[in-house]
C-alpha cells in the first residue's frame, strides 16, 4: 500500500512542473505579442492556482467538485490567452460532485483539448465537460471541437499529461476503468473516463 501511494504521489507531483512550464510558455507568447496586460493577468491567475494547490493537502483522490474548481481556474488562464476563441461549458450534476477522482485528473486532459482542439483553429473552438452516474460507475466526458489528426498521436499516452493519467488510473484501479479517445460522427473529439464510484466521506457526512 505504501509503495502504491508513493507512486501515486510521484505521478501527481510530476504534473505541477508540466503545468507550470506550459503556462509560462503561454505568458511568454503574450509578451512577445505585445499583450502585457494579458500576460500580467495570466501570471496572477497562475499564482492563484498554484497557491490553492499548495494550500490544500496533496491527496491521491479528491472530490469531483474540488477537481472542477481547479479545472475552472485553469480554463480561466487559457481564456486570458485565447479570449473569445475559447468557449467552454460544464454539466456536473449534484449527485456526481462528491465522487472521488484522481487529483489533477482533468487539468492535463483539458490542456490537451485546448492545445489540439481549440488553439490551432483560427476561429477558436469549444470544450465541454460532463459527468454522470451509470449504476456504480462515474462517467466523465471531455469534448472539444478538434479535428481528427495531430491530437490522435497522443491517444496512447505518449504525451506527459495523457501518459501520467493512464499510469495513475492503472495504479488506482487496476483494469477497472475506461480511458479512451474517440471522434464522434457529429464532429469534435472526446476523452471518455469511466471510474468505479467511490464517494468523499466528508461530503457525505455534511
Amino acid at each position: 500500500t505504501e509503495v502504491r501511494e508513493a507512486r501515486l504521489l510521484a505521478l501527481r507531483y510530476q504534473l505541477n512542473p508540466h503545468f507550470l512550464f506550459n503556462s509560462l510558455n503561454a505568458v511568454s507568447t503574450l509578451i512577445l505579442d505585445g499583450n502585457a496586460p494579458a500576460a500580467t493577468r495570466m501570471l496572477a491567475q497562475i499564482g492563484d492556482l498554484l497557491r490553492s494547490s499548495l494550500d490544500s493537502e496533496v491527496a491521491a483522490e479528491v472530490a469531483l467538485s474540488q477537481e472542477m474548481v481547479f479545472t475552472e481556474g485553469y480554463l480561466a488562464i487559457e481564456q486570458t490567452r485565447l479570449g473569445e476563441r475559447l468557449k467552454f461549458n460544464m454539466v456536473i450534476p449534484m449527485e456526481t460532485r462528491d465522487a472521488l477522482v484522481p487529483s489533477m485528473l482533468l487539468q492535463p486532459l483539458v490542456e490537451n483539448a485546448v492545445r489540439y482542439g481549440v488553439a490551432p483553429l483560427v476561429e477558436g473552438g469549444w470544450i465541454a465537460i460532463e459527468s454522470a452516474l451509470h449504476a456504480d460507475r462515474l462517467r466523465i466526458v471531455i469534448g472539444n471541437s478538434g479535428l481528427r489528426g495531430e491530437g490522435e498521436k497522443k491517444k496512447n499516452g505518449n504525451g506527459i499529461g495523457l501518459g501520467n493519467t493512464a499510469e495513475r488510473l492503472k495504479t488506482l484501479y487496476g483494469t477497472d476503468f475506461e480511458f479512451s479517445l474517440r471522434w464522434p460522427e457529429a464532429g469534435g473529439c472526446e476523452v471518455v473516463l469511466e471510474l468505479p464510484l467511490r464517494r468523499a466521506r466528508s461530503m457525505q457526512e455534511a
